[in-house]
């Protein structure tokens, strides 16, 4: 048979009920802070990766590796020493505040002109005087400021002709997008 519980020992016991969950939610709530503290700083995770390349600073951040000069940021999806060597001979004061036309909507030439951006005065599409265009965007030769991006299977090329063309003719055209921009920028 159960014993008879007074008012003040079901209210005694409750209390001690109400210590005891309150204790533990308490604790668990402190432990789970400190473990989050102290176990989610991944120091090897790609958003808080730096590596520096002849004194310059990249940090991973998302899908890119960024860099700063001159207070600007600049944005790439290879390191320079994972790009080719170009022998161009162009640099920023070559397109700073001047029009800079593509022949091409891709991944390079977002590459390039997300880099420009920066110092470019616009950059804009064109099509050139030897190919049949099917856009509706105006006719441009090499005297404009013109980069011109081809894919191909094999080989790689950037070169700078005679006239100032740049052409990005490769099967990597952004990781040879990017070695142009490295060394537009003085980086490579």
């Amino acid at each position: 048979m159960r014993r008879i519980e007074t008012k003040e020992d079901i209210d005694k016991k409750d209390r001690r009920n109400k210590i005891i969950i309150g204790v533990i939610l308490t604790a668990l709530m402190l432990f789970s802070t400190a473990g989050y503290a102290f176990f989610s700083g991944n120091t090897n995770s790609e958003e808080t990766l730096k590596v520096s390349i002849d004194g310059k600073d990249f940090y991973y951040q998302g899908n890119y590796w960024a860099t700063s000069i001159d207070s600007k940021p600049y944005y790439f999806t290879y390191l320079p020493n994972e790009t080719r060597s170009t022998n161009i001979k162009k640099s920023i004061s070559d397109y700073s505040g001047k029009t800079v036309y593509f022949t091409g909507t891709g991944l390079a030439e977002e590459e390039i002109a997300r880099n420009f951006g920066n110092f470019a005065g616009r950059i804009g599409f064109a099509c050139t005087e030897n190919e049949n265009c099917t856009e509706n965007w105006p006719i441009k030769n090499c005297t404009s400021n013109l980069i011109i991006i081809k894919e191909q299977d094999a080989g790689s090329k950037v070169l700078q002709d005679e006239d100032n063309c740049v052409f990005i003719i490769s099967n990597d055209t952004v990781r040879d997008a990017d070695a142009f921009v490295y060394r537009v920028l003085g980086i490579i």
